[in-house]
């Protein structure tokens, strides 16, 4: 059963109304005047941690769909997914499951496996000795028993 539906003009209007009524769900875009979605979402799970939030954006980066979801958000989806896609969110989310448009699921996917790589990435940039230097520090040598190990000046 659908009960009373209220709109907002901005971010700030969308929290006043959604804490001061007996508010389920709410929809909201990221960019909106006043107080944009990220805030909004904090200070609505701030007060009313119950409420559902919907996400509905055309920004869909990984790193702004990470930081709406960490605020708070249940669902998050495209702007330009159909009514069916929006109704499922609500189903899910009012089901206490989250939901994430599947595009926008498998550019959280990649991005996570790009950030893996770049992390491999910037572990084979050292070199052989460093990595065995880093090993006998790992084994709890120190300095000057690597230096002794290795045949170095403890200043080096």
């Amino acid at each position: 059963m659908i009960g009373k539906i209220h709109t907002a003009k901005n971010g700030k209007e969308a929290v006043d109304i959604t804490l001061a009524e007996n508010i389920d769900c709410v929809i909201m875009d990221i960019n909106m005047p006043e107080l944009n979605g990220l805030e909004a979402a904090k200070l609505i799970k701030k007060e009313k941690p119950l409420i559902k939030i919907i996400v509905v954006s055309m920004l869909c980066e990984p790193s702004i769909v990470n930081k709406m979801l960490k605020a708070g958000a249940d669902a998050f989806i495209n702007k330009d997914t159909g009514k069916a896609e929006l109704l499922k969110a609500i189903d899910k989310v009012m089901h206490n499951e989250t939901y994430i448009s599947p595009e926008i699921a498998n550019n959280l996917f990649r991005h996570l496996n790009d950030s893996n790589v770049k992390t491999k990435d910037h572990e084979n940039h050292l070199t052989k000795r460093e990595l065995e230097i880093i090993r006998l520090i790992a084994d709890g040598l120190t300095n000057n028993e690597i230096a002794s190990r290795l045949f170095l000046s403890n200043v080096t």
